[in-house]
């Protein structure tokens, strides 16, 4: 079923929606949209065969709350996308806003861009139960800050036209990148996994290390197949994206290369608090 959201206020396209789908559909295509937030977050509770498809630009907090649903979005997300997420996905083909997943317990999110300041704000995980976010390109600071469970993965690809706000302190693979010590560097993230104390970061390429906590621990990755949970991360992403990813991508994603980052112990800021 397709729809066309012009003219429709944020309450008036959310109530549409969950009327259609309270009457059978499951599979609904929206265009036309200029803003309207919350999209998705009251058709949680309906089976996991419930399906949007998205045009033009959604508002803030899409998928807030999702608990079943699929979202994917052809081109750029705001704000708040995934915001306390339990189930579901949500894809978006181009870039996405400031904090991404913020306390996310579990879903998939999936995003080929850049996305905006602190991504994976105090993402939780339950009994293996958890989040898993997977970005295409880079992240601005604050970066898992304060992140208890769930995976992170940013793949550092830089093969991205009309960059936004989240791309500026992106310089593409370590051919033209930005350097520090020599090192050069894919992802210029400051005060990266912030307070984390859960959870695990995958990153692709080379990253700013200044700012992050002696509490938390970079892991270099050697092999992929040691990583289950990083590589079936990249199959998955690269089976959503296949379209739009270069040979350049599919070698940099195969190349590495991949760092995890973990805290150091089950508790590593216990000593800071009585």
């Amino acid at each position: 079923m397709s729809i066309n959201a012009d003219g429709y206020r944020t309450r008036e396209l959310n109530a549409l929606l969950l009327g259609h789908v309270r009457a059978g559909a499951r599979r609904l295509r929206v265009g036309g949209l200029t803003g309207q937030r919350y999209l998705g977050t009251n058709l949680s509770g309906f089976d996991h065969l419930l399906r949007l498809e998205l045009y033009g630009t959604p508002g803030n907090d899409l998928g807030a709350f999702l608990d079943g649903p699929e979202i994917e979005v052809m081109g750029n997300a705001q704000d708040g996308v995934g915001n306390t997420m339990n189930r579901g996905r949500i894809i978006v083909h181009g870039h996405a806003g400031d904090i991404l997943a913020m306390s996310a317990r579990g879903g998939e999110i999936f995003v080929r861009g850049n996305i905006g300041y602190r991504g994976c704000l105090h993402m939780k995980e339950y009994e293996g139960h958890g989040p898993l976010v997977v970005i295409g390109g880079t992240a601005q600071d604050f970066f898992g800050e304060y992140m208890a469970g769930g995976t992170a993965v940013l793949l550092g690809l830089g093969h991205y036209p009309n960059p936004t706000r989240a791309g500026h302190h992106f310089r593409g693979d370590a051919g033209d990148g930005q350097s520090r010590g020599g090192v050069v560097l894919v992802h210029r993230i400051l005060y990266l996994a912030t307070g984390m104390h859960g959870g695990r970061i995958y990153i692709r390429g080379e990253f700013d290390r200044r700012g992050l906590a002696p509490q938390v621990e970079v892991v270099p990755v050697s092999d992929l197949s040691t990583e289950p949970i990083l590589k079936q991360a990249i199959q998955q992403f690269s089976t959503i994206f296949e379209g739009s990813l270069t040979d350049r991508d599919r070698e940099l994603l195969a190349g590495g290369p991949y760092y995890r980052l973990q805290p150091r112990g089950t508790r590593p800021y216990g000593k800071m608090y009585a």
